[in-house]
């Protein structure tokens, strides 16, 4: 090779970001070191004159006995390719060394060559990534949901996490050794095969499906999902979230609630509620029959309570009324209904949520058979106070009057003219209190029958009628 050749190749080699060297072993000398085997190294082409064997002192103190134990296989013939961290400079780098035995003509090792790679940014990106799928696995192992990774084609368990052996009953081993079909009741299979079909690498999130688990045990579930590539294969990764209680709670809400309707409709008081804003929370069969009666309209929740219908003199009456109960006072009077006669007994109450006012729940109770009872009882009292006048000042006179003139009865003289005075005297004072007992008994015969009347027993109704 001529000396311009041999100027243009060391040129090259000199700026490759590799470094390239080779090693006399006869004379324990380098042959050819390249600029960037000295910049790797830290050493001057004198340095490497004078001390060949400098880069070993760089050799970082942990991985120093692993270098020398693998550089000894270059003198049984073999070629060695390592990493390894050096400190140059006070900095720690990784390299790459790759090394060859050269043989002479006679098979004679006499020199080694290699190419050093400064691989620190490589390694920095591999601990990187090393310490993100720690952090992954961690996250993955340990979530509180459970959670698995399956095989969108063979629909295999891929890896499962320690929430999912632990909710389902089953071992890391039996899950990987099961498909995903195995923890689904029977008649969710075709379901569970057309929506694998859909998977895509985007979150999804569906409802109302059931997992079983070991035991038998069916569980209410909510599924989310995300498509993604695991192993080489199109799989899919989902978290379980378990709903069995919240569903349980849920439809033991509805039945209490529904049973608290059914008895709230079959109350013929009218009740009815509302927020702080007039709007109707809640209203019975019998209200919303009552409002359709007297104003024909149809209530729903949201509507307000401070109805059009009204004049605004009874909406101006009826707010106030609301907005005291809002302000905390208990509420009772008593009010007309539109569209029927009887009277009604109307009590308001607040409705309190963590000690705040939120709205007003109101009862209506007709009143009108008490007062009617009451317009009996008083005209009953007044019957009786008449009655008792007459017991106590009718019958008075002539019972005086017959106990005076008794005495002058002349019983040791029957024939006494006197006596038929008082024989006759004494026979109208008996017509006059035989008048008085005839106004008492019947008086008294129409107070029983006023009572017979209204004192009725009461038959056996439907609440609807």
């Amino acid at each position: 090779m001529d000396r311009r050749a041999l100027e243009t190749l060391t040129t090259v080699l000199d700026n490759l970001r590799d470094a390239i060297w080779s090693f006399d072993l006869i004379k324990q000398q380098y042959i050819y070191a390249n600029r960037r085997f000295n910049e790797m190294y830290g050493a001057s082409p004198d340095q490497l004159l004078a001390e060949p064997f400098k880069w070993r002192t760089t050799v970082h103190p942990e991985d120093y006995a692993f270098v020398n134990r693998e550089t000894q296989r270059l003198y049984h013939g073999e070629s060695v390719e390592l990493e390894f961290r050096i400190v140059v400079n006070g900095q720690i780098r990784w390299v790459s060394d790759r090394k060859s035995p050269v043989f002479d003509s006679g098979g004679k090792l006499f020199a080694v060559v290699g190419i050093t790679t400064d691989i620190t940014d490589k390694k920095h990106a591999e601990l990187v990534l090393k310490d993100s799928e720690y952090t992954y696995r961690y996250l993955f192992l340990n979530n509180p949901n459970p959670l698995w990774i399956y095989d969108r084609e063979t629909l295999a368990f891929m890896a499962v996490n320690n929430a999912a052996i632990s909710e389902y009953g089953f071992t890391e081993e039996e899950f990987l050794s099961m498909k995903i079909t195995e923890i689904r009741p029977e008649e969710e299979v075709p379901r569970l095969l057309s929506s694998i079909v859909g998977v895509k690498g985007v979150h999804s999130r569906t409802k109302g499906w059931k997992h079983r688990t070991k035991n038998g045990k069916l569980l209410d579930v909510i599924i989310s999902g995300h498509g993604i590539v695991y192993n080489g294969r199109e799989c899919e990764i989902i978290m379980v979230h378990n709903v069995t209680e919240m569903m349980r709670a849920r439809e033991e809400v509805i039945i209490a609630k529904t049973n608290l309707d059914a008895s709230i409709n079959n109350i013929n008081n009218l009740i009815w509620s509302v927020d702080s804003e007039y709007r109707i929370l809640s209203m019975n069969t019998v209200f919303k029959r009552q409002i359709k009666a007297s104003y024909n309209l149809e209530l729903s929740a949201g509507d307000s309570i401070l109805l059009e219908a009204l004049d605004p003199e009874q909406i101006k009456k009826w707010k106030t009324l609301y907005d005291k109960t809002l302000a905390g006072e208990v509420i009772v009077f008593n009010t007309s209904v539109i569209g029927l006669k009887n009277t009604y007994e109307i009590k308001m109450n607040p409705i309190y949520h963590d000690d705040k006012i939120i709205g007003v729940v109101s009862q209506g109770r007709d009143i009108q058979d008490a007062l009617n009872e009451a317009i009996r009882a008083q005209k009953q009292n007044e019957e009786l106070r008449q009655i008792v006048e007459l017991a106590s000042h009718d019958i008075r006179g002539p019972v005086a009057s017959l106990m005076g003139i008794v005495p002058l009865f002349n019983e040791s003289q029957p024939d006494d003219p006197f006596n038929a005075d008082i024989i006759n005297h004494v026979r109208t004072l008996a017509t006059q209190l035989d008048d008085i007992l005839h106004k008492i008994v019947d008086k008294s015969y129409l107070l029983q029958q006023e009572n017979d009347l209204t004192d009725v027993s009461p038959q056996s109704r439907s609440g609807n009628e």
